[in-house]
């Protein structure tokens, strides 16, 4: 499994315009709320490729959650998700089993709160870990080890799952 998403403490109106400016695309277009049955058929081509970059956008309370389908969320250092976050709560969490690597960045009131990012590299012998281990939760997922806790974190997160909401399909700039 891959599950990939940020939230962000923001109505959908106002996040939609943050995200956009932030990958330096246009904002998304009006579009119908669809089940996330469908979405997946509807960003992807004949072939079988994403036709760009994906995101699934719900509200979900008072936040905005976008599900990253295409991975276009990974890799971002910390400093773009702070320039996303702003003075909002923010929390991006994804894990990847597959390739063992695991993300966590937290903002509560434009400060960093938690990032922990874990990568197991395959690539020699010798099966090194990659760790950035910077601050703490309150929290029971506590204290983070491995890509294991941020799995934890994010199966477990009941703002980090909708299956109602818009797609979004953009070629981010950054």
């Amino acid at each position: 499994m891959c599950p990939s998403y940020v939230r962000i403490k923001l109505p959908i109106k106002d996040a939609l315009a943050r995200f956009a400016e932030w990958n330096g695309i246009p904002e998304i277009e009006k579009n119908q709320e669809i089940h996330l049955r469908d979405a997946f058929k509807l960003a992807a081509d004949e072939n079988g490729h994403w036709r760009g970059a994906t995101a699934f956008v719900s509200t979900i309370g008072d936040w905005t959650l976008f599900q990253d389908f295409s991975g276009a969320l990974n890799c971002r250092p910390v400093e773009s998700w702070k320039l996303f976050a702003k003075s909002d709560e923010m929390v991006f969490a994804r894990y990847n089993d597959s390739i063992v690597s695991a993300d966590l960045v937290i903002f509560f009131d434009g400060k960093l709160v938690r990032e922990f990012r874990y990568l197991k590299d395959h690539r020699n012998s010798k099966h090194t870990e990659e760790i950035v281990d910077q601050g703490r939760l309150d929290s029971r997922h506590e204290p983070f080890k491995s890509w294991i806790q941020v799995a934890s974190f994010v199966d477990s997160d009941d703002l980090g799952f909708s299956d109602r909401g818009l797609l979004w399909i953009f070629h981010p700039v950054r």
